[in-house]
């Protein structure tokens, strides 16, 4: 995960790439952001309506803690802003697909509480204004492996429009706050 070009956490990306060999892309929400190759999230299947988008970056801005943004490598302006589930559900269940589990290189019968998972919520902006997190589908990382996966559940346990004032007006402030500056998602 990158802070606007400044790597923030190690552990996402592809394990062959060589280390202080930097990267850049003009992105339209935050402008040039240099990065190393090892901080590239790999999703194999795309995001489901992006296919196509399979290369991304995680960035966070302090001031904007705990909100990230999921910043597409091919697409310098599709961005999202994503926020950690734990922020919304403590006790949320991660469920993922077989399919799920290839994509993020896990092995078929390998306890997701073993896996150094990340999960995150796509946030999102109703006509209404109201702001809501897909709690349905959660983006999934495998920081070991530097994979990534939108993990749409089979259920109905979890909405695709939770709303996020129900939650905490902490991440919904922070959540305007956010889309006022930047115009990301």
């Amino acid at each position: 995960m990158i802070q606007y070009g400044m790597p923030l956490l190690s552990g996402f990306g592809h394990r062959n790439a060589l280390p202080g060999q930097m990267a850049s892309i003009l992105t339209r929400y935050f402008g040039a952001v240099e990065y190393e190759p090892a901080e590239i999230l790999d999703f194999p299947h795309g995001l489901p309506g992006f296919p196509e988008q399979r290369s991304f970056l995680l960035i966070q801005s302090q001031d904007q803690a705990p909100l990230h943004h999921l910043q597409s490598l091919s697409t310098p302006e599709l961005c999202f802003l994503v926020l950690p589930v734990s922020q919304l559900d403590a006790h949320y269940e991660l469920a993922i697909t077989t399919e799920d589990r290839q994509a993020l290189g896990l092995f078929p019968d390998q306890p997701l509480q073993e896996c150094d998972l990340s999960s995150f919520v796509i946030l999102a902006k109703a006509k209404n204004g109201r702001v809501t997190a897909n709690l349905l589908a959660p983006v999934v990382i495998n920081a070991a492996r530097g994979r990534g996966a939108q993990a749409v559940r089979t259920d109905a346990r979890y909405s695709h429009q939770h709303p996020l004032e129900a939650s905490s007006e902490r991440p919904a402030d922070e959540c305007r706050k956010a889309r006022e500056e930047t115009r990301c998602w």
